[in-house]
């Protein structure tokens, strides 16, 4: 399930980490790489379920802020396979894409 935003993503994690290479600042590179890692892992988890890795992303940007993060019953409401995720982070399913 190859997309645009398989690439837009890549640029993105090899600038960040070419310009901390090239910088030689302050930056803890080890901390900077496993948010990288971290990342990466939540978009490849929203995709093998199903979901647009940039709505779903957007979605979690915009909701975890206002949300109690140790409440499990809230937390498990934003993972990539609850069901009451809105239906903006879900990628459609082709045949319906081409009836449109």
């Amino acid at each position: 399930m190859s997309d645009n935003s398989d690439s837009f993503l890549f640029q993105l994690f090899y600038q960040h980490v070419r310009d901390i290479n090239r910088t030689d600042t302050s930056i803890c590179f080890s901390t900077y790489f496993k948010l990288l890692c971290f990342l990466y892992s939540v978009v490849e988890t929203a995709k093998e379920d199903d979901l647009s890795p940039y709505h779903y992303l957007r979605y979690l940007f915009e909701t975890l802020p206002n949300m109690d993060l140790r409440n499990k019953i809230e937390i498990d409401k934003v993972l990539p396979w609850s069901s009451s995720l809105p239906s903006a982070c879900r990628v459609p399913i082709k045949s319906e894409a081409n009836k449109t």
